[in-house]
């Protein structure tokens, strides 16, 4: 008779994207081995977790002690953030009591990429899995210039992680930090971003991601969709005054928003997005084949890097700048769609980008449960 399986999954509470890979992870895990019981921990985004799987899985609402912190105009506060990263040290002691005791029975465990999970993997002898387009360690290190004496700790707990499946873009220092226990795979996106749809240059979505950083820039730009009437836009309304709201309700080429699995499933339908230059974000755009204007976040060099191999070296996005938004939103929008939109989109439409990139983890993972005795 097989044994059940038993698995912990470990979600950093940052963003959007952290929980979209995950969550494809596991209707893959669930595939294969329909009997696996999995343990999920977070907290920011388990309402989306909740509503795909409802009770396939079991859910612990705990949050990790890692996340970043942002400015009212939507840049990385590096000061705050820094705060984050100097007690997280002392924060995790009470986290590691409280999870200690799911680790006794577990065979393995998956994280997207909370470092103090990989401790009590090692501490317990689970086998450990990563899977992450940036590390932690190399955020704080990178972004916020931490100090390196109490940045050792931190990457301690990242070397005890068993294997790390890194997607595209990642950069190339945590590949060569990782480079003898990786395995590179392809885009992981969500279940709505695998349908390309003709485009036809009338429809933009107006994205706010899961980090809110434009929602101040929005609530400035909306008064001036209106009057763009040959354009339909799409335009996320959680963040946004109730007077600019008031303004999207009575407007006949603004749809309103609501929610971050909404606005991501819109995707699909835009022709043209604009939005931060998150990771997540960007693996939709080009698997889906999106022209986009990607805005770059203040004092976040991971954001940056990402633009920087998009618009500079593949040349496929366009940037769009703090002060094209509000009154001079509109001719940014007619010189993109006359000048770059087309010619990305005609670069994207002969690109293939594969997505299947849970389905690559779940099997390496299968190999490697299989090689250690504990594939059920």
């Amino acid at each position: 008779m097989t044994r059940k399986l038993k698995c912990a999954i470990f979600i950093s509470d940052e963003g959007f994207g952290h929980m979209v890979r995950q969550r494809a992870i596991i209707s893959e895990l669930i595939k294969i081995y329909p009997k696996i019981k999995i343990t999920l921990f977070t907290k920011k985004n388990i309402f989306y977790l909740k509503e795909k799987f409802e009770n396939k899985i079991s859910y612990i609402n705990l949050s990790s002690h890692i996340k970043t912190i942002k400015k009212k105009d939507g840049s990385l506060n590096i000061l705050e953030t820094k705060k984050i990263f100097y007690n997280w040290d002392k924060s995790i002691i009470p986290w590691k009591n409280k999870v200690s005791k799911f680790f006794a029975d577990l065979d393995f465990i998956i994280s997207d990429c909370v470092p103090e999970a990989f401790d009590l993997s090692k501490k317990f002898n689970v086998p450990s899995f990563g899977i992450c387009h940036f590390t932690w360690d190399w955020f704080f290190e990178n972004v916020c210039k931490v100090n390196s004496r109490y940045l050792l700790k931190m990457q301690n707990s990242f070397l005890k992680c068993d294997y790390f499946f890194f997607p595209p873009l990642t950069s190339k220092k945590i590949l060569n930090r990782y480079k003898k226990k990786i395995s590179h795979i392809n885009f992981i996106v969500g279940d709505f971003a695998k349908k390309v749809k003709k485009n036809n240059f009338k429809k933009c979505l107006i994205m706010d991601n899961g980090t809110r950083s434009l929602s101040s820039l929005i609530n400035k730009t909306v008064p001036y969709l209106k009057k763009i009437d040959d354009m339909q836009f799409y335009v996320c309304v959680d963040h946004l005054s109730q007077k600019i709201r008031n303004q999207i309700y009575s407007s006949d080429n603004i749809v309103p928003v609501s929610g971050l699995k909404n606005m991501h499933e819109k995707l699909s339908e835009a022709d043209i997005v604009i939005a931060r230059g998150g990771y997540n974000t960007i693996s939709e755009c080009l698997v889906l084949k999106k022209p986009a204007l990607f805005f770059n976040e203040k004092n976040n060099p991971e954001v940056s890097e990402n633009l920087r191999l998009l618009t500079k070296k593949y040349k496929l996005a366009s940037l769009i700048y703090k002060n094209d938004w509000g009154k001079n939103f509109h001719n940014k929008l007619k010189s993109f769609i006359k000048k770059d939109s087309k010619k990305i989109y005609k670069k994207l439409k002969y690109r293939r980008y594969k997505f299947n990139g849970a389905e690559q983890v779940v099997k390496m993972i299968k190999k490697k449960l299989l090689v250690s005795g504990r594939n059920g």
